[in-house]
């Protein structure tokens, strides 16, 4: 039969269809041929589920700490946008139009960050203890011992808690680095379920359950103080600048205040009308202190409730709590997962065998 066609004037081979018969047969054949060797198959089986068994049951454990949190976020609209221009006349920013890190998807970079994850390694293990959360990470992941084949004095630094973080030593900042990149890779998971909810999931893994349960409380720890810290700070100075103003105008109108009751005394000899004179203008600039010192007040007293509602609503929904879940395969699955893996193994070599005996022939 002539496979080829002219096209154009030229000859081309045809390509020819394979039907679902004969798929059908092919693979009758091929299971046929397996079925010659379902001993080996079946031994590498069992052989693969032992090996999963045994590697599963001499693994070590792996305890998973999840701690859930609610974020409630400022609300994106300013309710004392109508005060800003009454504010702005001294000088003063009322704010509340920034966006907060703890908006959106920011929280999950954020907590994920160097920053965060440092202050959280370098945070104390238990109160008015120098031992710090990197050092016994640093031990539980037997780390020391990877960095004294590198230089023998690896093994004997430590990331003391209570040390300032600028006195740190060159080679300290670059292995914490290293724990920073390491914890990302295998241990911290930081999730929401969609997108535009306000449940966040902390997840860390260790072979420490301790570990990994003072990590998830001190990360959120930290997160939650650094931003109260950063974000009211420009609020608070906002309340303080006010206050100062307050203070000021509040000296400057007792002042006036006395002046012009003692002005009012003299008035009280009428041979002395000069005096009625200098208290018309002190009556004057009274109401002017007083006009002022009403509207900083009111601004003051709007800046504390700005700064109130900048302050997030963060509550803890699940905290981890000890014994923690050990998130390893059971051995069961090991075993199965072995026996199918040492069975497809056995299949594919046969295969390729009988595959290289047929070229050969």
């Amino acid at each position: 039969m002539d496979n080829n066609i002219n096209v154009k004037g030229k000859n081309v081979k045809k390509v020819e269809e394979v039907s679902l018969k004969e798929i059908i047969i092919s693979l009758k054949g091929l299971i046929k041929t397996l079925l010659k060797y379902k001993l080996w198959i079946l031994l590498s089986g069992i052989i693969g589920a032992v090996l999963g068994w045994v590697i599963i049951s001499n693994s070590e454990p792996q305890y998973q700490a999840k701690l859930t949190f609610l974020v409630e976020d400022s609300k994106s609209s300013n309710p004392l946008a109508t005060y800003s221009g009454i504010a702005s006349q001294f000088g003063i920013d009322l704010g509340g139009g920034s966006s907060s890190v703890f908006e959106g998807n920011n929280i999950l970079d954020f907590m994920k960050s160097r920053l965060m994850i440092e202050r959280t390694l370098l945070s104390n293990l238990e109160p008015q203890d120098t031992f710090s959360l990197a050092d016994l990470y640093v031990r539980t992941e037997k780390l020391h011992r990877k960095w004294a084949k590198v230089n023998p004095e690896f093994s004997n630094i430590y990331f003391n808690s209570n040390q300032s973080r600028t006195e740190f030593s060159r080679v300290q900042d670059s292995l914490l680095n290293i724990l920073h990149q390491d914890i990302l890779k295998k241990h911290l998971s930081v999730t929401r379920t969609y997108k535009t909810s306000n449940f966040i999931f902390v997840k860390f893994k260790s072979n420490n359950e301790v570990f990994a349960k003072k990590f998830a409380e001190h990360l959120v720890d930290q997160a939650t103080s650094f931003y109260i810290e950063t974000k009211l700070k420009r609020a608070r100075a906002t309340v303080e600048k006010i206050q100062a103003t307050a203070d000021s105008i509040e000296a400057q109108l007792n002042k006036v205040s006395y002046s012009l009751a003692n002005t009012q005394d003299l008035n009280l000899n009428a041979a002395k009308n000069k005096a009625s004179i200098s208290s018309e203008g002190l009556a004057r600039d009274k109401l002017m202190l007083q006009t002022m010192y009403g509207e900083v007040i009111k601004n003051l007293e709007l800046s504390k409730l700005n700064m109130l509602q900048e302050t997030p609503v963060i509550q803890i929904i699940d905290s981890p709590i000890l014994p923690l879940e050990n998130v390893n395969m059971g051995r069961m699955m090991g075993g199965g997962l072995g026996g199918i893996v040492g069975a497809f193994l056995c299949v594919m070599i046969i295969l390729s065998h009988l595959a290289y005996k047929k070229i050969m022939n």
